[in-house]
């Protein structure tokens, strides 16, 4: 699903990725913390393929290097 991939790097030139456990979503607000990238909210939906009508969350999510 487009819009659930996490890309990280160690050197900034070779790139991973992986499926994030959020669903896709557009219009999220993020920050860093005590090294940590916090994600929060966002909405999705709005198109006929995926769903008519938006759908506004209101989750957090935290992503630190492992």
């Amino acid at each position: 699903e487009q819009g659930r991939r996490v890309y990280y790097s160690e050197d900034g030139v070779k790139w991973t990725s992986e499926e994030a456990p959020w669903s896709a979503r557009a219009m999220v607000a993020a920050c860093t913390f005590k090294d940590q990238i916090l994600i929060t909210g966002g909405r999705y939906g709005g198109t006929e393929q995926v769903k008519p009508e938006m759908e506004y969350v209101n989750d957090v999510w935290a992503m630190r290097k492992k």
